[in-house]
C-alpha cells in the first residue's frame, strides 16, 4: 500500500459537511449503546468495537435470549399474539346457582292510597252501577238485573 496519513489537532465538526473526529464517533457509539441497554457497549479506545445487547425474555411464548432489538420485539409480539389466541379460545360457562339466602324481615306497611274519583268512601254500595240480582239462596242470578237500586226496574 500507499503511505497512510493522519489528520491531527482537528476541531470537532459542527456542520453536515465538516469532517468528524474520533471523539465525535466514539460519543455517538457510546450513546447508541446506552440507548439499546441490555449490556450493549461501544469500545471507545479507537477500535470501534461494539458489544451487542443481551435481552433475556421470560414471558411464555417469548422466552429466550435475544441480541438485537428487532428480534426481542418480534418475540414479544409473537408471545402477545399467542396469549391473545389462548384468551379468545376460553369458553366461560357459569357455575351452578348457590343456595337461596335467608328471607329477610317483612318491611313496614306502606301509606294508604288516595280515594278513587267518583267513589264514595266506606264499604257501602255503588248506586250508579248495574249489579246482578241474587237468588233466595244468596247466589248470583246472572239472568236478572235490577236498575236504580233494589227497588228499581227489574230486567
Amino acid at each position: 500500500g500507499g503511505l497512510l496519513r493522519q489528520v491531527t489537532n482537528m476541531a470537532a465538526g459542527t456542520m453536515p459537511t465538516d469532517a468528524v473526529d474520533l471523539a465525535q464517533l466514539d460519543a455517538g457509539g457510546q450513546s447508541a449503546a446506552a440507548w439499546l441497554g441490555g449490556g450493549a457497549a461501544y469500545e471507545a479506545s479507537g477500535t470501534g468495537t461494539y458489544v451487542a445487547p443481551v435481552y433475556v425474555l421470560t414471558s411464555p411464548g417469548a422466552a429466550g435470549t435475544y441480541n438485537n432489538v428487532g428480534s426481542a420485539l418480534l418475540a414479544l409480539d409473537n408471545g402477545i399474539n399467542a396469549a391473545n389466541a389462548r384468551i379468545s379460545s376460553i369458553s366461560l360457562t357459569p357455575g351452578p346457582a348457590g343456595p337461596q339466602g335467608a328471607t329477610g324481615a317483612t318491611g313496614a306497611t306502606g301509606p294508604q292510597g288516595q280515594q278513587g274519583a267518583g267513589v264514595q268512601p266506606g264499604p257501602g254500595t255503588d248506586t250508579s252501577a248495574v249489579h246482578y240480582d241474587t237468588t233466595s239462596a244468596g247466589s248470583t242470578n246472572y239472568s236478572s238485573v235490577t236498575l236504580q237500586g233494589k227497588t228499581g226496574t227489574q230486567i
